[in-house]
């Protein structure tokens, strides 16, 4: 019972993930062929595509990777993917960087490159977060304690329980 206990936790390095040091954990998008998302501090978001060796060991290639880079301070928080009702053709992949603010691109790379879709500013956000979707929005947290909404053309703020629309 031990051993069979034991085998359940032992695990295989299949792939190394370049770029700075990872303090969030990565994100998934299992459509398209799969792909595994992380952000490394002071680097570009890495896309990797799932593969399989010749003896049927999964492993990751390198598809792509943003153009720009993260900040170089702790505090990125882990990607995000979402869908269209969990249609293919449809995924964007989200980080919020506590210096450059919600950032999005299509999720699967478009001729080898990441496409970057904007999105309004968000000022001073808070460390290590992610949006969270609701209702056809997303939501993020201000450092402030502010909750921006979005998208939208006007931007709701909420803070202490008042609502402003600016």
């Amino acid at each position: 019972m031990r051993n069979s206990i034991r085998s359940i936790w032992e695990f295989e390095l299949i792939s190394r993930i370049g770029g700075g040091a990872v303090f969030g954990n990565g994100a998934t998008y299992p459509l398209e062929g799969g792909f595994y998302y992380i952000s490394p501090v002071n680097s570009p978001i890495y896309v990797y595509s799932l593969g399989f060796s010749s003896t049927g060991v999964p492993e990751f290639t390198l598809a792509s990777q943003t153009s720009d880079t993260s900040t170089g301070l702790v505090g990125i928080g882990a990607p995000t993917i979402t869908t269209y009702k969990g249609q293919a053709g449809t995924a964007i992949l989200w980080l919020v960087d506590p210096a450059a603010g919600l950032r999005a691109y299509y999720a699967v790379p478009q001729n080898g490159k990441m496409v970057k879709i904007p999105t309004p500013p968000t000022n001073t956000v808070a460390k290590f977060q992610r949006p969270v979707f609701g209702n056809g929005r997303y939501y993020l947290t201000s450092a402030s304690g502010d909750i921006y909404v979005g998208p939208g053309k006007r931007k709701a703020l909420i803070r202490d329980k008042l609502l402003t629309v600016i």
